[in-house]
């Protein structure tokens, strides 16, 4: 019938439309279009609803290619262009094989005035996560042309305290490094096996 329509010529599905664009198009007036419903036992590994997407071109991944992703958009005229203006993309980390498949994890978004995607963040196979950057070098990487770091308390009363706050481990040394040109020049913190703040 019209609600779901198979085309001879792409093998396409559509759901709601004569004319799927994609593999499988799903139109309807709802807000909610697909639903992914387990009815398996709760358990940490094998419950809930889950969209698996996969690659397979008939060869191994390669550091860097494109595993996949979710990304959202809406019409930007009348006529129905439809425009991709968000995305959370996976990306291989390294040559896959059987014993390694590491992988990175983008962000991106559309800045004003521009219809381009940009990536925004990644999280990498390490567990580092890059603002600003596609290789972070440390737990967070934050880089832009004039970064700045706001900790803002939003209590009415006290107490409303912001706090930023270095804990080393055992009695290692937790420091505030200021560095020039990716050289360090100055440190604040605490000297190792003491309580004294060094500067």
């Amino acid at each position: 019938g019209a609600n779901v329509r198979l085309t001879d010529v792409t093998n396409s599905v559509g759901i709601g439309t004569t004319a799927p664009g994609t593999k499988l198009e799903v139109r309807d007036s709802s807000a909610s279009l697909v639903r992914a419903v387990s009815t398996i036992a709760s358990s940490a590994t094998l419950s809930g609803g889950f969209f698996l997407g996969y690659e397979d071109d008939g060869a191994a991944m390669a550091s860097g290619d494109r595993l996949g992703g979710l990304i959202v958009g809406g019409a930007r005229d009348t006529i129905g262009t439809l425009q991709n203006s968000l995305a959370i993309t996976g990306f291989a980390a390294e040559g896959w094989t059987s014993t390694a498949t590491g992988a990175d994890l983008a962000f991106e978004t559309t800045p004003l005035l521009s219809t381009t995607r940009a990536e925004r963040m990644r999280i990498t196979a390490a567990g580092n996560v890059g603002i600003g950057t596609v290789s972070p070098s440390q737990i967070l990487d934050v880089r832009a042309v004039n970064p700045v770091l706001l900790v803002k308390s939003t209590a009415s009363t006290n107490p409303g305290q912001a706090e930023v706050r270095l804990d080393s481990a055992g009695t290692d040394d937790a420091f505030y490094h200021i560095a020039k040109g990716g050289v360090d020049k100055w440190d604040i913190g605490s000297r190792e096996g003491s309580d004294d703040l060094r500067f």
